[in-house]
């Protein structure tokens, strides 16, 4: 795959390319290199085989390699797809392991959209599938997850806004972190951006803490299948990192793929409509867990609300202080704002979000330190946020000058995961975007995850280390970059 983005590949997917696919020398001119005295891994000139063969390529390799953004179809569907998940289950009745299922917010209600009906009966027909069907242990919501990222991600930038404050040596003051939930912003960073890795922010998405806190709670005797249903397919790269497998995801489908699962197991949705949720959310949740909390969500976007939970954080350390919304020139930018009310012009913090490759690009040329685009339109924002936020209109929005970038792949963010059942076509997918996210806000239920109590979680739980991948012409051994 190239890593040049046409203006059709501005999501969070690209399809299959040849590059993917790359020759080796034959097994005939590697037992000639053998007995010659040449490493097996080097080709000898004049023995290179005139018709080459065709090698098939890991998802570990497509991690490795930095010719693209993120994996092809067939790498993906070769170690994480339905098909792949169906035989480990059918496996598990003869082990010792049992199912552990997490479902993101995002694919409840695409599931709810598909099929037309109201979000808890959604929840309440997921559930049974999962008990009755799939017979999973337990099925949790990743908000839990979600929150530990939040509030981690908090701590961490108040902890780099007082060192900048003191002068402190580090990051320069004038570059924001960036948000790392996103696996196709961090692959993207990684492989072909190292200017931008030391900002990536060092905490995990919801759904690798949600995998280090099941396999926590459980017994250490105790093994567990975890099966996550995410609303894109570069989970699947994220759950695969090597810094990542530890922890607990085993397989990630996307709604698409969960739906193949349905069809093939012969599902029908009407038949499992009729139970109470509430207690069948209670006998799935892990000890300790309480599905009032794993299983809703909070305000802010629909790709998990960092940006604005970061300005909430801002606005209850600075009392008499209010969140200014600022929307971009197009509607994947905006910032939050925290200003003193007796004084608009005294800002305390900000902090923005910033969707689609299209707007990672001009971010990527303005921290470097290229001219600033026009002047920014600003419009209203959602109700959810009304009490703690004011629209200004006088003022400029610029991420860029923030103190936090919440950065997703995705035009219009998580809630337009490629994964997600919106359809084919990028019109049907941003229309349906549009209708999830109203529902997002009107439909899941919300807490608060700042004044929530999470108790202690070691740093493992939800700190990664990122690393820039360095280029290699070495396409037949490129897993040596990790």
């Amino acid at each position: 795959m190239s890593a040049k983005l046409s203006e059709d590949d501005l999501n969070d997917y690209i399809a299959p390319g040849p590059v993917c696919v790359n020759p080796a020398g034959s097994s005939s001119n590697k037992a000639s290199s053998a007995a010659n005295g040449t490493s097996s891994g080097e080709l000898e000139v004049g023995q290179e085989s005139s018709e080459p063969e065709k090698v098939s390529i890991s998802l570990q390799d497509c991690l490795a390699c930095s010719g693209c953004i993120t994996s092809s179809e067939e790498v993906l569907l070769s170690k994480q797809s339905h098909t792949v998940f169906l035989d480990a289950w059918k496996k598990l009745p003869s082990s010792s392991k049992i199912l552990v299922i997490s479902v993101a917010p995002q694919c409840r209600l695409s599931f709810a959209q598909y099929f037309g009906i109201p979000l808890f009966q959604m929840d309440t027909a997921l559930l049974n599938i999962f008990a009755n069907v799939l017979h999973c242990r337990y099925a949790v919501g990743t908000e839990l997850g979600r929150a530990i990222a939040i509030q981690h991600t908090n701590e961490e930038l108040l902890k780099l806004k007082k060192q900048n404050n003191n002068g402190a040596d580090g990051v320069k003051k004038s570059l924001p972190r960036l948000c790392s939930v996103c696996p196709g912003f961090v692959l993207y960073a990684e492989k072909t951006r190292p200017e931008l890795v030391p900002l990536l922010l060092n905490v995990k998405s919801p759904q690798q803490v949600t995998g280090s806190l099941l396999k926590q709670t459980l017994p250490p005797e105790q093994e567990m299948y975890h099966l996550s249903i995410m609303p894109c397919f570069d989970k699947k790269l994220e759950a695969s990192r090597p810094d990542a497998i530890e922890e607990g995801v085993d397989c990630v489908l996307t709604p698409r793929e969960f739906l193949a699962i349905m069809q093939e197991l012969q599902i029908d949705l009407n038949d499992h409509l009729n139970v109470d949720l509430k207690m069948s959310a209670y006998e799935l949740s892990p000890p300790g867990w309480d599905p009032q909390l794993h299983w809703a969500s909070n305000a802010g976007s629909g790709s998990g609300g960092y940006a604005f939970q970061y300005a909430r954080y801002l606005q209850a350390l600075n009392p008499g202080s209010q969140i200014n919304i600022l929307n971009g020139r197009n509607g994947d930018v905006r910032e939050y704002r925290v200003t003193a009310i007796d004084d608009p012009q005294k800002v305390l913090g900000s902090t923005s979000e910033l969707y689609g490759f299209r707007n990672i690009q001009n971010m990527v040329r303005k921290l470097k330190g290229t001219q600033r685009g026009g002047r920014v339109v600003v419009r209203k924002r959602g109700a959810n946020k009304s009490d703690s936020a004011q629209n200004c209109g006088d003022m400029q929005a610029d991420p860029y000058e923030t103190e936090f970038i919440e950065v997703m792949a995705c035009p219009g963010g998580c809630i337009n995961g490629g994964g997600l059942l919106s359809g084919e076509s990028s019109v049907k997918r941003r229309a349906t975007a549009q209708i999830l996210d109203e529902r997002y806000e009107k439909e899941l239920e919300e807490l608060d995850p700042l004044n929530l109590s999470l108790g202690s979680v070691s740093e493992r739980s939800y700190e990664y280390e990122f690393h820039a991948i360095e280029k290699t012409t070495d396409m037949v051994s490129m897993s040596s970059a990790w």
